[in-house]
């Protein structure tokens, strides 16, 4: 079960009257895997120690994760873009040598019987290189955003709904 769903269901049994013990025998215990789940569950946790009703916490983390994985979700999809055209460009050498191969040309004679052709050579592979190189970090870069972004401030916005005082 993701965190969104078992936030919302143990939403649902909080305002339903059903205490914490009720909500775990129901549901089981918050989701552990990911770091929204960690966040839920310290949520979860906060919610005990401070000793009241967990609902409205819980309905706002269950927004909030939802919006989250939405969020991770357009992210990982934007990302596919750059990563495949990553795999094409660097396939494309490969292929313009099987090509010219099948026509009956010979380009590796041409590259490697000359000092031109070797220079040529060695800084098409620089320059392959370093395309890589800079868009894996693009992509790394890109993908290494926040998981869980204002999720903190989401539980401590509900925490003052609930009359918690700072």
């Amino acid at each position: 079960m993701s965190p969104a769903s078992w936030s919302e269901r143990a939403s649902v049994l909080a305002r339903s009257g059903l205490g914490q013990q009720r909500i775990v025998e129901h549901l089981g215990e918050p989701p552990q895997t990911g770091p929204l789940a960690n966040h839920i569950t310290g949520a979860w946790r906060l919610s005990s120690v401070l000793g009241f009703s967990p609902a409205t916490l819980l309905e706002r983390c269950a927004e909030s994760a939802r919006d989250i994985e939405r969020l991770n979700r357009e992210r990982e999809g934007a990302l596919a873009g750059p990563r495949l055209a990553t795999r094409i460009i660097l396939a494309l050498p490969i292929g313009a040598l099987g090509l010219t191969a099948l026509l009956g040309l010979n380009p590796l004679a041409g590259l490697v019987n000359g000092l031109f052709g070797w220079l040529l050579l060695v800084l098409g592979g620089l320059l392959l290189w370093c395309g890589r190189r800079w868009m894996v970090r693009l992509v790394n870069t890109a993908s290494r955003g926040d998981p869980a972004p204002g999720f903190a401030a989401e539980v401590l916005a509900a925490l003052l709904d609930s009359g918690i005082a700072l």
